[in-house]
């Protein structure tokens, strides 16, 4: 923590390769703690986050560390909660419409509604515009893991993180819940899915049956029921989350995010051969979407 300082200051350091250097050294302990979310909250600090966003803007930036450090904030954004918040804050939306679009000067006389609607992009790499679209797609809230879109759950490999999954619970004589394992979630959730009444499952050399229909799990050695619920992970706390100043204020930010990038967004998609780009440009429609308005949609 002693050195955060030193290297959120080179960052806008007049020198080229003491800015490479401090950008390169705050990637990979973005890496390495990606997973600790109280470490990497740490690590991404208000002055970090606003140097790294003017560091974008900054012309005689090299490609590379251009590149890493979108990939820093895609990491702070997409493992703590209220970065997204923060950037959104400090006008990141306007920020990556600077970097994707082209600015039109309206000479007189010369522009039309034709010139309006048109946007062009700047040319980047397949790997700038990756990082950019999903740093898009980061500032939004994530997909939620219910409905339809319960199935990504299921189609990640073992051993992934799923953010926002369902999850399966079981009630003990106190009415206290207990969450099943993570393979047992994912088997009672694909039979769920299938129709299945019942699945059969084993836990610590017990069979028990969980039966969908009636919602109870039944021990097999004592006949013991026991009721089930299916849940997101995001309700465990048992708090309804309740309209609030700050979060009203969350979705007019990511409102304004859509209204600017949501038609880049799609000038990317369909002018990008890579379907790396593409997928990232996909996933952060599909969160605009989710989360826009219908009004504004």
């Amino acid at each position: 923590s002693e050195a955060l300082p030193v290297l959120s200051s080179r960052l806008v350091h007049d020198d080229k390769k003491s800015v490479d250097t401090a950008c390169l050294a705050l990637s990979r302990l973005a890496d390495s703690y990606k997973h600790d979310s109280k470490k990497l909250t740490e690590i991404a600090r208000e002055d970090i986050l606003t140097n790294l966003q003017t560091l974008l803007v900054t012309q005689h930036v090299s490609p590379n560390t251009f590149t890493t450090c979108l990939h820093i904030l895609v990491v702070f954004a997409s493992n703590v909660s209220t970065i997204g918040r923060t950037l959104l804050d400090n006008s990141m939306a306007k920020t990556l419409q600077q970097l994707l679009v082209v600015e039109v000067q309206n000479l007189p006389g010369s522009s039309t509604s034709k010139d309006n609607d048109s946007i062009e992009i700047i040319p980047r790499s397949p790997q700038e515009l990756y990082e950019i679209t999903c740093l898009v797609g980061e500032l939004l809230p994530p997909l939620p893991g219910d409905g339809v879109f319960a199935v990504d759950a299921l189609l990640c490999s073992p051993g992934i993180i799923v953010k926002d999954p369902v999850v399966w619970q079981w009630q003990d004589d106190r009415g206290t819940w207990h969450t099943y394992g993570y393979n047992d979630c994912r088997l009672i959730e694909g039979a769920f899915l299938a129709g299945e009444g019942e699945i059969l499952l084993a836990s610590g050399g017990r069979n028990f049956t969980v039966n969908l229909t009636s919602r109870h799990e039944i021990r097999e050695e004592s006949g013991t029921a026991r009721p089930i619920q299916r849940l997101l992970t995001s309700q465990l706390s048992g708090t309804c989350v309740e309209s609030n100043p700050e979060e009203e204020q969350r979705k007019q930010l990511a409102a304004e995010l859509t209204k600017i990038l949501f038609p880049v967004l799609l000038e990317i998609y369909s002018a990008s051969a890579g379907p790396g780009v593409r997928h990232a440009a996909l996933q952060a429609m599909l969160r605009m979407v989710v989360h826009t308005e219908s009004e504004l949609l």
